[in-house]
């Protein structure tokens, strides 16, 4: 079957289901109509609150394939898609998941597919002070607010549920938004609108090279996006940390 430009498959296994996310490497934006009124074959999600849609996972519910977006939340469907109606669901990591359909009739789409996905929380984080040593303890408080009218949660198949990520320009220099090194299934609950407060104490790792960081520090929602938070799927960790809220920290040389 021939492609709407280049598609590169990466394949994750997750609890021994094959999950196949089909990356679109294109750029541009909504094409215009067919003749007779049809849309070409593209699509649209977006992040609420954000100016950066790449990397939304846009999941093929009927066929079980997913596409990525590109930049602007741009996605180009397969350009032999079956006639009839589809459901679509758009995911990323602490977004609600968009549900909606697009029809096929005659190689185009009747009606153009764009999907909102709404902000569930608002991350915000704080550290004791900017300049560190190697091997000190940075306090981090992280403060996280439920934007919704509904209860949500994060959960994680490992402990701890909090990570911690030093990074330059979001690239994981020390530690990482992945999953914990102990196998303890853990939760975070919040109500809606409710905010939380997380304190967490992380030492520094010893051979830390001197210089200024990024330090980020989120809950794992690995058991609803694991992809995202798996450090071997490059593209789409690195886009997570893209998103997130990190604090500006100086790393000093050691006296």
């Amino acid at each position: 079957m021939s492609l709407a430009g280049k598609i590169v498959i990466e394949m994750v296994q997750r609890a021994g289901i094959a999950i196949f996310i089909a990356c679109v490497i294109l750029t541009g934006c909504f094409s215009p109509s067919k003749e007779g009124g049809f849309q070409e074959l593209i699509g649209r999600a977006t992040l609420e609150n954000s100016t950066d849609h790449s990397d939304i996972e846009i999941f093929f519910s009927d066929f079980g394939f997913s596409l990525l977006t590109d930049s602007d939340g741009t996605f180009y469907l397969p350009s032999e898609m079956y006639e009839g109606t589809w459901q679509i669901i758009a995911k990323f990591p602490y977004y609600k998941d968009a549900y909606g359909k697009f029809e096929v009739f005659e190689g185009g789409l009747k009606k153009p597919v764009e999907l909102k996905l709404e902000q569930l929380t608002a991350f915000e984080i704080n550290v004791d002070r900017l300049d560190y040593y190697p091997a000190e303890k940075i306090h981090i408080v992280v403060t996280l607010t439920n934007l919704t009218t509904e209860s949500i949660s994060f959960e994680s198949e490992s402990f701890p549920l909090f990570a911690v990520c030093l990074a330059k320009n979001f690239e994981p220099r020390y530690g990482g938004i992945y999953i914990g090194d102990k196998p303890v299934p853990s939760k975070f609950e919040m109500a809606p609108y409710e905010t939380k407060t997380v304190e967490i104490f992380w030492d520094i790792p010893l051979d830390v090279k001197p210089g200024e960081y990024q330090l980020f520090s989120a809950p794992v929602d690995s058991k609803n996006h694991p992809a995202y938070f798996d450090p071997d799927m490059t593209r789409l960790h690195k886009s997570l940390l893209r998103k997130l809220p990190y604090a500006a920290i100086q790393i000093l040389p050691p006296e």
